[in-house]
């Protein structure tokens, strides 16, 4: 596990060299996270936690994600907790269709209508 996130790091950091990563050890993010698998009753995984935080830095620089994987890798259970972390951090209720989750913005998250 640890060496995927070193590997993605690095290519992270290729692509964007002036870019600074959110550190997995954010406290605050990664507690919401914690709490929003919790609230869905979910088992807290490190290796979901790192997911979706490696989710969200990659939303912060891309203007469109695609997520691929096999099934039941944790794909829409990481967009999903991602939403409702970011949205308890910004204090309003998530709501989003499988197409358009919260909106992550340089100001913050912005809950969509």
């Amino acid at each position: 596990s640890s060496g995927i996130n070193a590997e993605y790091g690095g290519i992270v950091e290729d692509l964007f060299p002036n870019y600074q990563s959110l550190s997995e050890d954010s406290v605050v993010l990664k507690q919401a996270i914690k709490d929003a698998l919790k609230e869905n009753l979910l088992l807290v995984t490190e290796a979901q936690v790192s997911k979706t935080i490696q989710l969200y830095n990659t939303m912060l620089v891309r203007h469109g994600v695609m997520q691929v994987g096999g099934t039941s890798g944790g794909k829409t259970t990481s967009r999903t907790i991602l939403a409702h972390a970011l949205a308890k951090l910004a204090n309003c209720q998530p709501q989003f269709n499988q197409n358009s989750p919260p909106a992550i913005l340089g100001d913050g998250i912005k809950c969509m209508p």
